[in-house]
């Protein structure tokens, strides 16, 4: 976990001072870094989070669809589903990449099945 620490940081001070496409390649690691703790350490998830929200300058409409699904993701895993919902809709109906459009699926299928929604969530 320090290590991913350490590399966030490291992230971070070096994001400011790099060409666009470093700079983008450090966000992807940073979006990277964010998938690998969202469940497993919420302190470091919310810091990743934290860097990332800064950054919403420099990132591809592709990163934003990113960080937006991570954000969802919080406030699903934190029970607030219905500010999850819009944007995991948003993103399934306008998403930029297919993977990202069946993550948002998947995981409103799932916030749908806890609040025993089930016919919106096998449909």
């Amino acid at each position: 976990m320090q290590k991913v620490f350490r590399f966030l940081l490291m992230c971070c001070l070096v994001v400011p001072y790099q060409g666009v496409t470093q700079q983008s390649n450090d966000i992807e690691a940073l979006l990277a870094a964010a998938d690998e703790v969202r469940s497993a350490d919420p302190a470091a998830f919310d810091n990743v989070l934290n860097q990332l929200k800064l950054a919403t300058a420099v990132m591809s409409p592709t990163q934003i669809d990113h960080l937006n699904f991570l954000k969802a993701y919080k406030d699903a895993y934190s029970g607030q589903y219905k500010l999850a919902e819009p944007v995991l809709q948003a993103l399934i109906t306008n998403g930029k990449t297919s993977v990202l459009r069946f993550r948002a699926a998947f995981t409103l299928a799932n916030i749908q099945i806890i609040q025993q929604q089930f016919i919106p969530a096998f449909s």
